[in-house]
């Protein structure tokens, strides 16, 4: 059967589900406060990120995600299951929603994200659906702040051998796998627009204010 692959962040809700979830544990806990601060300075932001796209390494998402280092599995689980009911519930995208309840059958979803799989595994299970996500590390329960295997423009090799129908998603790196799609859905910023029209891919979906 052909499946069909959604992305999370920005295409299911309107947030990066890995920063917001480590801002909310942040914001929450109280420690790596004064790290956390400084990462979200502007012009330490844009240094890391122009550092990343220089050596082609996302260095902001690798020093935010070292915030959780430390943390036991558990109390992060906990503040995922916080995070997931008083966040993102208020953050739905209706029009991905609304796709998704057309698809009768739930074995051919597949949620696709490089986000944490701590928080990926909730979505999908409160939806009963199968995920991929990028794995955050552990050592005896305790989180190491490491991403082990990152989806991070990796998506299409997951699904080199499989019959897609649909792909949802607002993701430029996702175009290796949209182009194995025979449905292609795409929601995009007015910014990214030059980007689908260029590939000759139609937007289903452009975010307002964004």
């Amino acid at each position: 059967m052909a499946k069909n692959i959604i992305d999370v962040c920005w295409t299911m809700y309107r947030s990066n589900t890995t920063f917001d979830f480590i801002a909310f544990v942040m914001k929450e806990q109280k420690k790596m406060i004064f790290l956390y601060h400084i990462l979200n300075l502007y012009v330490v932001k844009l240094f890391l990120v122009v550092l990343g796209k220089i050596f082609k390494h996302d260095y902001y998402r690798y020093f935010y995600i070292g915030l959780l280092k430390g943390y036991h599995r558990n109390e992060l689980i906990s503040y995922v299951e916080q995070f997931y009911q008083n966040f993102l519930q208020t953050k739905k995208i209706d029009f991905t929603f609304d796709l998704l309840s057309k698809l009768k059958n739930k074995d051919d979803i597949i949620l696709c994200s490089a986000s944490l799989d701590i928080i990926v595994e909730k979505i999908a299970s409160d939806l009963n659906v199968k995920y991929f996500a990028s794995t955050l590390l552990f050592e005896n329960e305790v989180c190491l702040g490491k991403i082990g295997s990152d989806l991070l423009y990796s998506k299409h090799d997951i699904f080199s051998k499989e019959h897609i129908n649909y792909v949802i998603t607002d993701n430029l790196s996702d175009y290796k796998l949209i182009e194995k799609a025979k449905k292609p859905i795409v929601l995009s910023t007015q910014k990214n627009l030059k980007f689908w029209e260029e590939r000759n891919i139609h937007v289903s979906y452009i975010f307002d204010g964004v």
